[in-house]
């Protein structure tokens, strides 16, 4: 049995993953918490050496033009193994869940939410076919990690709001009452997908994409599906890229299917099962959420403290407003610690629940 790491296993910077996530303590490995360390060590030289310095410009020409795409800066978190951290570890991957996805978010988040999102809502596509079980990991998910040396690195998406349901698909209760206006026909050897998908993160972008629909209009609650779409499909196209007031470097897009036809072993998991991965994927996606915030609030404290530092002045408001915004600085300073064990005390609590929950979604 591997030692774990105790309270006194040492002293913990602030920069050290038992230092942020003090509940490591309790209950990791030597071993696994050093291959978090690399994790997050990745994300942050990322973060700050190709996010960070393009963050502006990005978000400049995405306003312009939403369609634009960074795809230079996908290659280079595809080099430090942004894209690959939620693969299975058979299929190529980290092999890493909700711990690892917050790791990643949290650093990258400090340094430009909406590059962040590229990778978080690559991460969420993957999701289901996590819960689709080993049968369908060998084709797609050893194809993204492949392209990873390729020009244009293959991303995900997963598609679940429509123009006239929002929240009300995410649960099932809501879903029985929703607008739901999509449709997944069943016809020999598959289904045919016909309606839209809208406010999709990499929609315009993404090669595949986990998309959930009802196969029965009249019982969606009952009938709600997952798919595997190929984004090359016929009848499949992109009606619009949204013009965002915020996180531009990732797209939203609407998505139009007009009858595509899905094979039926591109069903991720079991006909009907939609509610139950649905549930599960948006479940375990919240630790990795609050991170988001965590690392936004990270990124504003680091700036803030980094211009306290560098101003020399006296004029007598900047003097007084620095003095107030260092009495800030040292208040945010005081809660980052305690920002980031709950989001691992979280993200340990719903590793544990996804292994359990998952392998019941896929396999029972």
């Amino acid at each position: 049995m591997s030692a774990l790491i105790t309270a006194t296993a040492g002293p913990a910077s602030e920069h050290s993953l038992r230092g942020r996530f003090p509940r490591i303590n309790q209950n990791v490995s030597h071993g696994r918490v050093r291959e978090l360390e690399r994790l997050r060590a990745r994300a942050r030289s990322f973060a700050r050496q190709h996010a960070r310095p393009r963050a502006l410009e990005i978000d400049r020409r995405a306003g312009e033009d939403p369609r634009f795409f960074d795809w230079e800066l996908v290659r280079a978190g595809a080099e430090e193994g942004l894209l690959r951290f939620l693969i299975p570890k058979p299929a190529g991957g980290v092999g890493g869940l909700a711990t690892e996805a917050a790791i990643v978010m949290e650093e990258l988040c400090a340094a430009c939410p909406g590059i962040a999102l590229i990778f978080g809502a690559h991460a969420l596509g993957i999701s289901p076919l996590l819960l689709g079980g080993p049968s369908q990991w060998d084709g797609v998910l050893a194809e993204l990690v492949a392209s990873e040396a390729s020009e244009r690195p293959t991303l995900m998406a997963c598609a679940i709001t429509e123009p006239e349901a929002g929240t009300d698909v995410e649960d099932p209760d809501l879903l029985a009452r929703g607008r739901i206006t999509t449709h997944a026909r069943p016809v020999p050897g598959g289904y045919r997908l016909t309606g839209a998908k809208r406010f999709i993160s990499n929609g315009s972008v993404a090669r595949w994409i986990t998309i959930l629909m009802p196969t029965d209009p009249r019982r969606p609650a009952e009938t709600w599906t997952c798919f595997l779409l190929d984004a090359r499909s016929e009848g499949f196209s992109i009606a619009k890229v949204e013009h965002k007031m915020g996180q531009r470097a990732c797209p939203a897009a609407e998505l139009s299917l007009q009858d595509v036809f899905v094979p039926a072993e591109r069903v991720v998991g079991r006909p009907g099962d939609g509610a139950a991965a649905t549930m599960i994927v948006l479940a375990c996606s919240r630790p990795p959420v609050a991170a988001i915030a965590t690392g936004i609030a990270n990124g504003a404290y680091e700036r803030v403290r980094d211009w306290i530092a560098s101003e020399r002045t006296a004029d007598a408001t900047v003097a007084v407003l620095h003095r107030s915004t260092s009495d800030r600085a040292v208040t945010r300073s005081l809660a980052r610690p305690a920002s980031s064990a709950w989001c691992s005390s979280a993200t340990w609590r719903s590793r544990a629940s996804t292994s359990v929950v998952g392998a019941t979604f896929a396999f029972s």
